[in-house]
């Protein structure tokens, strides 16, 4: 199966460069790709909550306290999470 999304996408990049068009094996391509993106999502999501610096370079403006910001990860989101599971907070009146 790998070696056929291969194939294909070097017989699209072929094709556009010799004919400027898009071909049948340009949709498998897309198709593959839809399915792909549907699979990882979870995964994706999982590394953000993290924090992961692969998705988002890390905030080190200050060494105590970062400013928010969207372009770089501040800390970890599955703290906050983590914090109310382990301690029960949620059952706490």
């Amino acid at each position: 199966m790998i070696a056929e999304v291969m194939t294909d996408f070097m017989n699209v990049q072929y094709a556009r460069q010799v004919s400027g068009q898009f071909t049948a094996q340009y949709q498998k391509i897309n198709d593959y790709t839809k399915t792909s993106m549907k699979f990882f999502v979870p995964f994706i999501m999982a590394m953000d909550m993290e924090g992961s610096y692969f998705l988002k370079k890390p905030c080190f403006n200050k060494p105590n306290i970062n400013p928010p910001n969207t372009q770089c990860t501040h800390g970890s989101p599955w703290v906050e999470i983590a914090q109310t599971l382990m301690s029960d907070l949620a059952n706490v009146t």
